[in-house]
């Protein structure tokens, strides 16, 4: 009788434990890629830099913790985020519903350079 209720104990707190496991958020992962063109508007921002991310997520937001950034614009057609920011190194963080954000960091820039990264 012992044997069953630690058996059934044991099996219960296994259970509980992949179910937590199994519904942790997965990790959105970015990387440099190639740019594939399509030029930014830095007509009315001058002397801002642009980070293009080419990702098949719709629902992307971003943070910057060193400045303020620019859109996101999002290009449905392009399946791209645009984003302008200053020319000095930034640390850009990337968020999504359901996955674990992730970091890009940029290096200092001069103007009208454009950063591609995927997500």
């Amino acid at each position: 009788m012992k044997n069953r209720f630690l058996f059934k104990a044991v099996f219960f707190i296994l259970l509980i434990f992949s179910v937590t496991i199994s519904a942790q958020d997965k990790e959105l992962k970015a990387g440099p890629t190639q740019y594939k063109g399509g030029n930014p508007d830095f007509y009315i921002f001058p002397g801002r830099a642009a980070l293009i991310v080419y990702s098949s997520l719709n629902n992307l937001y971003f943070e910057c913790t060193t400045d303020s950034i620019i859109g996101p614009v999002y290009e449905v057609e392009e399946k791209r985020y645009t984003l302008l920011f200053n020319t000095h190194p930034q640390v850009i963080e990337v968020k999504c519903p359901g996955y674990k954000s992730a970091i890009i960091t940029t290096p200092a820039l001069q103007p009208s350079d454009v950063v591609p990264y995927c997500v």
